[in-house]
């Protein structure tokens, strides 16, 4: 007797399928936005608002938040959606929260992204906690620190 074993193809999974909506999403980016909030800090939130084939920066620093216009951002649209695909959010997790809970620099933080004209919100935030190529989103986006 001969046993044929069959392999069906495996179906993607529920992580798979939402990194590639993630991806497609991320193409259409009209806005994101990253906020901090710190113990020993200003609160402090930039927005990058895509505009045809340029980005436009906006800061908001301090207690009120009032928005500065900044000098024109220096990645144009494909190189600023080329880093963020680089960066593979789709395998970030929604929420950071710290191991152990002591706390050093005491920050909270979120990332709005805002895709395909506001049908599609992507929220990912943290207390106290980072992916681990977070700093490489600030470097991306030209903040410090």
């Amino acid at each position: 007797m001969t046993v044929t074993r069959v392999m069906k193809k495996t179906p993607r999974s529920w992580a798979d399928s939402r990194g590639v909506q993630l991806r497609q999403a991320i193409g259409n980016l009209t806005k994101l936005t990253l906020e901090e909030h710190s113990f020993l800090a200003d609160a402090a939130s930039w927005t990058f608002t895509v505009d045809g084939d340029t980005i436009k920066e906006t800061v908001e620093i301090g207690e009120t938040l009032q928005p500065t216009p900044q000098a024109d951002f220096t990645l144009s649209k494909s190189e600023f959606i080329n880093g963020l695909l680089d960066l593979h959010l789709e395998q970030w997790k929604k929420h950071y929260t710290p191991i152990s809970y002591r706390i050093s620099k005491g920050i909270s933080w979120k990332l709005t992204l805002i895709c395909d004209s506001s049908e599609r919100v992507v929220v990912f935030s943290g207390e106290n906690a980072f992916p681990r190529n977070y700093t490489k989103l600030k470097q991306l986006l030209g903040i410090e620190g």
